[in-house]
């Protein structure tokens, strides 16, 4: 497999406990059975839904992790990704749509999510993104099946009118404009003191259809757009709701999402050995642990650090090659994952494991990032010559520069300076706290036992090394300030 080192406490016991602490670590981080990846292909089918009422031609997939990994970790959002057609837009045509979705999809949640639904068209990748803001009243929710009671609850959307009162034929109409089966209904004022205004709460068949009710008005008839600001879309309880609003979830107009993220399953499920997918997960579990592999904190995203993975597999000859053009369009692949739950019967080697792992860091500790390029796009080592990535920023119009102090090549996109940097955001400084970052886990896994090493390897979370000015804000995630 990979050639023996020298070191502190290299024997096989030692790369043992590493492996069973990491797996155990790995395997405690999976969401089990089947329940959760159904819960996650019906926020997919209740996105699809809404999208459908703006543009018929409109198919959601997943992409990120859950397509990756072919399972659900815990904590994990949801990314998905939209097509219109067979069409992947360039970047201002992708912050358009993205607005456009976002005034469609405003019409179909309840008033108190209204401001959590963000069109962020001005970023880099344009995404429609919901931040839920009571996770911690919807998290028994998520994943677990609702009593009766819940059921019912979230099956029935509320429409409150302040001052319009509705007359009975008018509800009748309105209850037949409504797609799907009307279980029940109950019609009471919007103000119980001076008896102005209407409220309906109105029972559908499925979660689903409950989401039919909150875009039934404005209609143009029975309640004219001039007068929507009479309208509260609502559920009886804002912290049992359809499962579209129970989850953080995210959906960009990027088609190579699907295929990058296709690509990645189709390596850890099919080309490499059994122990690479909880090597892969381990190694995420680090990055996003330390923060050094989280985006929103201006590091490398988990998919940078998916392919970094790769990489090392592959001029380490534990990979086989697969040409990334070789797969089909994104429009061809599967609307949702099938679901590849960790098999205890193929649990892999934990020695192997612990040995992968630790193999990674020290190549990564040891890597010529002068003149040595991250890419899955050739069937060996690349280098800066490849893409013509000599210098070490790019400046941009109005925008931060572009920086290449560590280059992994995304393997699809492309820009006007050759292919995308996936390390691009990573100035000089953050450059070297992640250089900081993977020296240090290979002094860690090869010199410490796991029960006495930094716990960062096991979910625990801290701020990167040499990280100054690092705070907690609200949701319990972290920002830099810089």
């Amino acid at each position: 497999m990979f050639r023996r080192r020298l070191t502190l406490l290299n024997t096989l016991e030692h790369y043992a406990a590493w492996g069973d602490a990491l797996m155990k670590a790995v395997e405690a981080r999976v969401m089990p059975g089947t329940f959760p990846m159904d819960q996650a292909k019906i926020v997919r089918d209740q996105l699809q839904l809404v999208a459908s009422k703006w543009n018929p031609d409109l198919k959601i997939y997943m992409a990120g992790s859950c397509v990756t990994l072919g399972v659900l970790e815990k904590d994990s959002d949801f990314d998905m990704c939209c097509l219109v057609q067979d069409l992947m837009y360039d970047r201002h045509k992708q912050a358009k749509m993205v607005e456009k979705f976002w005034s469609a999809t405003r019409k179909n949640v309840p008033h108190h999510l209204r401001d959590h639904i963000l069109g962020l068209a001005e970023c880099r990748t344009p995404v429609l993104k919901l931040d839920c803001i009571n996770e911690k009243e919807l998290k028994h929710t998520q994943f677990n099946p609702l009593t009766p009671e819940d059921d019912k609850t979230a099956r029935t959307g509320v429409i409150r009118l302040k001052t319009t009162k509705l007359s009975p034929t008018q509800i009748q109409e309105l209850l037949k404009k409504i797609p799907g089966t009307v279980v029940s209904h109950n019609v009471g004022p919007f103000d119980p003191i001076t008896g102005a205004g209407t409220t309906l709460a109105v029972e559908m068949s499925t979660t689903t259809e409950a989401l039919q009710v909150l875009s039934a008005l404005p209609d143009g008839q029975i309640l004219p757009r001039s007068m929507r600001e009479d309208l509260i879309r609502d559920f009886l309880d804002i912290n049992v709701v359809p499962e579209l609003l129970r989850f953080n979830w995210d959906c960009s107009f990027m088609g190579y999402s699907i295929k990058n993220s296709y690509l990645i399953r189709k390596y850890l499920l099919e080309a490499v050995p059994p122990y690479a997918r909880y090597c892969s997960m381990a190694i995420k579990m680090w990055g996003k642990s330390n923060y050094v592999g989280v985006g929103s904190g201006g590091y490398l995203t988990t998919y940078a650090v998916s392919i970094m993975f790769l990489y090392f597999l592959l001029v380490t000859h534990n990979m086989k090659w697969i040409d990334p053009f070789k797969l089909p369009h994104p429009v061809y692949m599967p609307r949702y994952p099938d679901q590849c739950p960790l098999d205890p019967e193929k649990r892999p080697n934990p020695a192997e494991v612990g040995y992968v792992v630790a193999e990674f860091f020290r190549f990564y500790s040891n890597f010529n990032w002068e003149t040595e390029v991250v890419s899955l796009n050739r069937p060996r080592r690349s280098t800066r010559d490849d893409l013509g990535w000599h210098e070490k920023e790019i400046k941009q119009p109005e925008a931060a520069p572009f920086c290449y102090y560590m280059c992994i090549e995304d393997p699809y996109e492309e820009t006007k300076f050759g292919g995308l940097n996936l390390g691009r955001w990573l100035f000089l400084d953050k450059a070297d706290i992640v250089k900081k970052e993977l020296l240090h886990a290979a002094q860690q896994i090869t010199q410490v036992h796991p029960a006495q090493a930094d716990q960062v390897f096991f979910g625990k979370k801290r701020a990167p090394l040499g990280q100054t000015e690092w705070a907690p804000r609200a949701k319990g995630r972290w920002e830099v300030r810089n």
